[in-house]
């Protein structure tokens, strides 16, 4: 499985979720957050590559908060075998 997220589309927090929960086919009650992120990638069993690309644009269209978007993405890695991350300028 792979999640590729194109930076540059996402205007706000609402977007990259909704992309997010879209690829990953989650259910409805994915909370839209950071921590409903961590809890799913945390579990994450199969494998799954996330691709971000333009990161840069994230990090220029969301602030803090896209930075910590990416942060979480390398903690996921880190803590969870089944993940790879490719973060891409």
């Amino acid at each position: 499985m792979e999640l590729r997220l194109n930076s540059s589309m996402f205007a706000d927090r609402k977007q990259l979720h909704e992309e997010i929960a879209r690829q990953l086919d989650l259910p409805e009650y994915y909370g839209n957050n950071l921590d409903a992120l961590w809890d799913v990638l945390s579990a994450w069993s199969q494998p799954m590559q996330i691709v971000v690309e333009h990161s840069a644009d994230l990090e220029r269209q969301l602030g803090g908060y896209g930075e910590m978007v990416l942060q979480l993405f390398q903690e996921a890695e880190e803590e969870n075998n089944a993940i790879s991350v490719d973060i891409r300028l």
